[in-house]
C-alpha cells in the first residue's frame, strides 16, 4: 500500500476516496465492526429499523461532504429530506415556533420570526447590535483572540439581553455546539453567529437511510477497485518509527506488522493521542491533543404503536432540566409506507447530567418530552426502544480549545491526522471531518509530487451584503474597541468562572 489509514470514519474515508481516485493504493484500518465511525449505522434486528449512533442534521452548505457523498455516488440533493417550510420548529408545549427566513437581507433575516417567538422582544434583538458587529466583521484569525473567553461572559460584556441570552443563545450553544453558554469558546461562538447571521440560502436536512449507509459502501468500492484495502475488526495497537523514517503498524491479533511509509491517523483525539504520544514524545501535539475534552451524548430511538406525528423534526425551547434538545420521526423521513407507526430518535446533548440514569429511567423522560410536545402521542404506547450511550459526539469546544486543534501534518510528508478536532476552521462536525480528509490527501498527494484535483473549498465565514454591512458597521470601530476591554481586563470574568 502506498498509504495507510488508520480509523475508517468520514475523515479518514474522505481521504482515502480522494486518494484513491488519483491512483494512490490506499489501506483502511477501522477497529469496530462497520465503517463510518460516529456516522455508523445498523439494523435492529427485533424491528428491522435502521439505527444511527446518533440522529444527524446535514446543512446544504457542506461543500466538503457533498463532495465526498458524490464521489462516492450518492447524490446530495437526493441523500437529505430538505426542510423547505423552516430551519427549525421549536415547540413550546403543542405550540410550534418555526424559524424561517424572511424576505430580507442577512442579518435581518431572522428577525420576524424571532419576534414571534417567546420571550424575544424588539429591544432583545437590539440590545445583539454591538454582538453581531463583532461576529461579522472578525475574521479566522481575529477570532481565535476570544478562545480563553466563555460565550456567556462576551454576551454579557457585549450588552445582550438575559432574555435573548435565555431564549434564543443557550438553546444555540446546546443544539448547535454541543455545551453550555457557560462552557463555551467565544471564538467558537463567533464563528457560528457570524455563519448564522450571514447566510439566508441553507437548509437543514435529514439523511434518508443510515448515515453510514450513504458512503460506506461506495467508499470501500472506489478504494478497492484502485488496488487498495479496507479492513473492519483491525485495531492499530502500537505505531512504531523504523530508521529509514517508515513506519510499523501493529494491529490487534496480527503477527506481522504493517510496513508503511505514509500513515494517516484519523481517529479521536484522544485516540490519536495514545496512538501517536510514544512517537511523538516531547513534542507538545499530543499533550494538546489529549486536552480536547470529548462530549458524550445519549440517543434513543422509540418505536410507537401508531402514527403520532406527522413533523419531521422539532426541538424544544430550552429549559433547566430538560433531557432532549431535538427529535426526529424517521417514519417522516425516510422512504416507505407514510402511514406506518413513527419511529423517533432523540439527542440528549451533553449529557454528562445524566449519566446515573438507566435506560428505563432515560426512556420514561424521553417519552414525557415527546408527549408534552406531540399530542398525538399522549395515549400511544412505545412498543421497542434502543438507548446509545456515545462517549464522544464531538470535542467540547470550551474555553481554549480552538487553539488547542492541531494543524494536520506531525512529520511532513510521512505521518498526518484528520478529524473533525483538526484546525479546519470550522465548527467540530461531519462537515469538518470530511474538510480535514480532503486537506490530508490534498498534503500526501503533494508530498508524493501529484498535482492535487481541484477539491471542495468552504465558505463557513462569507461576505456580508453591503447594505447590511453598512447598517451594522456603523460605529464598528467602537463596537470593536469594547470588546477588546473584554481581551486586555479578563480577571474579572475569571473570578466570576472560578
Amino acid at each position: 500500500m502506498d498509504v495507510w489509514i488508520i480509523g475508517g470514519g468520514l475523515a479518514g474515508l474522505t481521504a482515502g476516496v480522494a486518494l484513491s481516485r488519483q491512483g494512490v493504493k490506499v489501506g483502511v484500518l477501522e477497529a469496530a465492526p462497520r465503517l463510518g465511525g460516529r456516522a455508523q449505522c445498523w439494523k435492529d434486528p427485533s424491528t428491522g429499523e435502521v439505527i444511527d449512533l446518533g440522529p444527524h442534521v446535514l446543512l446544504s452548505t457542506y461543500p466538503h461532504m457533498k463532495a465526498f457523498l458524490e464521489a462516492c455516488g450518492t447524490s446530495w440533493e437526493d441523500a437529505a429530506d430538505w426542510q423547505s417550510e423552516s430551519l427549525i420548529d421549536q415547540m413550546d408545549g403543542d405550540r410550534a415556533y418555526p424559524l424561517t427566513y424572511a424576505p430580507v437581507p442577512a442579518p435581518f433575516h431572522f428577525v420576524p420570526s424571532l419576534l414571534r417567538m417567546p420571550g424575544i422582544r424588539f429591544p432583545d434583538l437590539y440590545s445583539q447590535k454591538a454582538l453581531l458587529s463583532l461576529a461579522i466583521s472578525t475574521d479566522n484569525d481575529e477570532v481565535m483572540a476570544y478562545d480563553s473567553i466563555p460565550a456567556s461572559e462576551l454576551l454579557k460584556h457585549m450588552g445582550v439581553s438575559d432574555s435573548a441570552v435565555d431564549h434564543l443563545w443557550r438553546f444555540i450553544a446546546l443544539s448547535i455546539l454541543n455545551v453550555p453558554l457557560e462552557e463555551c469558546s467565544s471564538a467558537a461562538f463567533l464563528r457560528f453567529a457570524r455563519f448564522l447571521m450571514g447566510r439566508r440560502d441553507f437548509r437543514i436536512g435529514f439523511p434518508k437511510a443510515g448515515l453510514g449507509d450513504l458512503f460506506a459502501e461506495g467508499a470501500t468500492r472506489i478504494i478497492r477497485e484502485a488496488g487498495g484495502e479496507v479492513r473492519v475488526g483491525a485495531r492499530v495497537e502500537r505505531l512504531e518509527r523504523r530508521p529509514d523514517g517508515g513506519f510499523r503498524l501493529h494491529v490487534s491479533g496480527q503477527d506481522t506488522a504493517i510496513e508503511a511509509e505514509q500513515v494517516l491517523c484519523a481517529l479521536s483525539p484522544q485516540d490519536a493521542s495514545r496512538l501517536l504520544g510514544t512517537l511523538l514524545e516531547g513534542k507538545a501535539w499530543a499533550e494538546s491533543a489529549a486536552k480536547l475534552e470529548p462530549c458524550p451524548y445519549v440517543s434513543l430511538y422509540l418505536k410507537f404503536d401508531r402514527k403520532v406525528t406527522r413533523r419531521r423534526f422539532w426541538a424544544r425551547m430550552h429549559r433547566e432540566g430538560d433531557l432532549n434538545c431535538d427529535f426526529y420521526d424517521l417514519s417522516n423521513i425516510r422512504p416507505g409506507d407514510p402511514e406506518r407507526p413513527s419511529f423517533v430518535a432523540s439527542n440528549i446533548i451533553y449529557s454528562h447530567r445524566v449519566a446515573q440514569l438507566s435506560e428505563q429511567e432515560l426512556i420514561d423522560r424521553t417519552l414525557a418530552e415527546i408527549r408534552e410536545n406531540i399530542p398525538g402521542a399522549r395515549d400511544a404506547r412505545v412498543v421497542s426502544a434502543a438507548v446509545n450511550r456515545i462517549p464522544m459526539a464531538i470535542h467540547c469546544p470550551k474555553p481554549g480549545a480552538e487553539s488547542l486543534r492541531p494543524e494536520p501534518e506531525l512529520i511532513p510528508g510521512r505521518l498526518l491526522v484528520a478529524g473533525d478536532w483538526i484546525r479546519t476552521h470550522l465548527p467540530s462536525s461531519m462537515e469538518s471531518a470530511c474538510a480535514s480528509g480532503w486537506t490530508a490527501a490534498e498534503l500526501l498527494l503533494q508530498s508524493r509530487g501529484l498535482r492535487p484535483r481541484e477539491f471542495p473549498v468552504a465558505r463557513w465565514l462569507p461576505p456580508l451584503p453591503v447594505r447590511a454591512q453598512a447598517a451594522f458597521w456603523s460605529g464598528l470601530t467602537r463596537v470593536k474597541s469594547h470588546a477588546r476591554t473584554l481581551l486586555q481586563a479578563p480577571r474579572a470574568w475569571e473570578a466570576r468562572r472560578a
